[in-house]
């Protein structure tokens, strides 16, 4: 299988001449389901449509970036964001504190940028990618993320106690919503309106707000006996919330009035039911204070369809579980830690049963493109797939940075550098050509390191990155343009 990547030489100016790429890679994977924000999806569902490992194999573990303890990673075009700390934090802390953005490539778990973003409470909240944006939230923001709908970035500013809606596109404030107690959840919506949840922390009574997306204005609100400290899900008319001394909630989406309501054996909840498959999965308990269980009710009946073992203590009050593939994943905690998880577990979506674990991860999946994501105590991000499953045979991928070779003049050399990835499953060797239509001058004076074009080749392993040096070496005496455009050099990669 062949594969080409075409390298495009573009001068800016006169005697300058840049490098850009034109065109990259395969089409990684048929599992396309994105987990671009918190719990999936704009309702907070926790439910992917695509498949999901049904082995622990790993893909690839991050380096330790220290990854919020009990955050999840959102995953778009390609891409694994997290939230991290530049040293390491609190995530119960109210005071900021310097953060930054960790980018990931999502096949191969290489490190493509780490941005800091400035003094943020270091909560458990999600980041949220949309059209190209990455948005984290609101500096004094407590546990709830933003969410993005319909063009607009829901948020909230934690203990004074507002909600926000802001244009996506200009970022200007459209309207915002005073709740009582702490805005702590991130918020959800479902046609046309935004579910919100508040309450003082750890204490009575929590609250669930119904506003209208386009202007905020309250068309209900529900009082519940205790703080609402989770994030609410939406699904089929339906609202699904936790209060924090144990108890789950279903609400009519439409006038708000409790449906029923029943008692998670496991108080200390502040975690974000999932509905899949006619269940809602529901995980709670923290160490040294309550048991800790991961339990699934009939959606309907609201009967416990089945719960786990407290000895097993899979599962905890920030654990939000994912839903995939007839599977729930959920995290278990490390040892004598409040938010940090050391244990991901797949569990039978229809009985409880454990059908895989690996002792590390486990802080709320995100599951996109077959590939399970998860972030451990230990500050690093760890990927769940079979390679082969989940892997192009062969894909091809360069940094996306504009290379410049500089003013260059008649005798002069010029050297730039390239990498470029193998994110597929095969190895590749890598040859290079100048497309034909080139002037002269590449065609006779392009190398790749030491090797005149013609005679490159180098060896790609699969999910490893080589670097390439390119260089222009101008003859002395050289009388032709080079501000000829469109010069391109193309990069052949080829199955081994």
């Amino acid at each position: 299988m062949n594969l080409n990547v075409k390298i495009k030489f573009i001068p800016v100016i006169l005697l300058f001449l840049s490098i850009l790429l034109f065109s990259s890679t395969t089409i990684a994977s048929n599992n396309t389901d994105t987990w671009s924000q918190f719990h999936k999806d704009v309702a907070n569902t926790g439910f992917s449509s695509g498949e999901a490992p049904d082995t622990g194999k790993l893909l690839w573990v991050s380096d330790p970036i220290r990854a919020i303890p009990s955050s999840s990673p959102v995953i778009a075009e390609g891409k694994v964001f997290v939230k991290c700390g530049v040293d390491q934090v609190n995530s119960m802390s109210t005071t900021p504190e310097e953060l930054r953005i960790v980018t990931i490539d999502e096949y191969t778990g290489n490190i493509i940028s780490s941005d800091e973003i400035g003094p943020v409470t270091p909560c458990w909240s999600s980041l949220c990618y949309d059209n190209g944006k990455i948005w984290y939230g609101r500096a004094d923001a407590l546990n709830g993320g933003p969410m993005v709908a319909d063009g607009k970035v829901f948020d909230s500013d934690g203990e004074s106690h507002h909600y926000y809606c802001t244009d996506a596109e200009t970022e200007e404030e459209l309207w915002n919503f005073t709740v009582t107690g702490v805005a702590i959840g991130t918020p959800a919506y479902y046609e046309g309106k935004v579910y919100l949840t508040s309450g003082p922390l750890f204490s009575s009574p929590g609250h669930v707000y119904c506003v209208n997306a386009e202007n905020g204005d309250e068309l209900w609100n529900q009082t519940l006996p205790y703080e609402a400290g989770g994030s609410p899900a939406v699904s089929e008319g339906v609202v699904y919330a936790t209060t924090y001394d144990g108890n789950l909630y279903a609400l009519d989406a439409e006038d708000g009035s409790i449906l029923w309501s029943e008692t998670v054996p496991s108080t200390d909840v502040s975690s974000t039911p999932a509905i899949a498959y006619g269940n809602v999965y529901i995980s709670g308990g923290c160490p040294g204070i309550s048991t800790i269980e991961t339990y699934c009710f009939n959606a309907t009946t609201h009967e416990i369809v089945w719960n786990t073992s407290a000895e097993d203590k899979i599962g905890g009050w920030t654990a939000s579980v994912a839903v995939a593939d007839g599977m729930i994943f959920v995290g278990k905690y490390a040892e004598d830690d409040y938010f940090g998880y050391a244990g991901t577990y797949a569990l039978d979506a229809y009985t409880g049963d454990v059908v895989w674990s690996y002792p590390s991860g486990g802080a709320s999946p995100a599951i996109s493109d077959g590939i399970l994501f998860t972030i451990g105590a230990d500050g690093r991000v760890y990927a769940f797939a079979d390679p082969e499953e989940v892997l192009p045979s062969v894909s091809i991928k360069c940094n996306m940075s504009d290379l410049g070779f500089g003013s260059l003049a008649s005798g002069e050399r010029s050297v730039v550098h390239l990498n470029i990835t193998n994110a597929g499953n095969s190895n590749v060797t890598i040859s290079a050509e100048p497309e034909e239509g080139n002037t002269q001058l590449y065609n006779d004076s392009l190398f790749l390191g030491s090797n005149f074009w013609n005679q490159y080749s180098q060896l790609i392993s699969s999910l490893n990155t080589e670097e390439v040096e390119l260089v222009l070496d101008v003859p002395a005496g050289y009388e032709g343009e080079l501000d000829q455009a469109g010069e391109c050099l193309i990069f052949w990669g080829e199955e081994v």
